[in-house]
């Protein structure tokens, strides 16, 4: 992800553990799996970066999206 966000280069290096705080800020759909309906979705909710998405709970993002919630909750977390 951090990537592409410097092109036309591609690179870039963040120092170890420090990869959350960067990616924090960036918009939900960022996150690979989350589409354009998906992020509309969650922009409407007020959930406009992936810090705010790392906020919600699990459940919360099961009854939402299904199983679809679970996965873009987990890489969420992920990133």
């Amino acid at each position: 992800m951090a990537t592409n966000e410097v092109k036309p280069h591609g690179q870039i290096e963040i120092p170890f553990g420090e990869e959350k705080e960067y990616l924090a800020p960036l918009p939900v759909d960022k996150i690979p799996m989350a589409g354009t309906k998906t992020s509309e979705l969650l922009r409407q909710m007020g959930v406009e970066t992936i810090r705010i998405l790392n906020q919600i709970p699990i459940k919360m993002m099961t009854n939402l999206l299904g199983k679809k919630g679970i996965e873009l909750w987990r890489r969420a977390k992920e990133v």
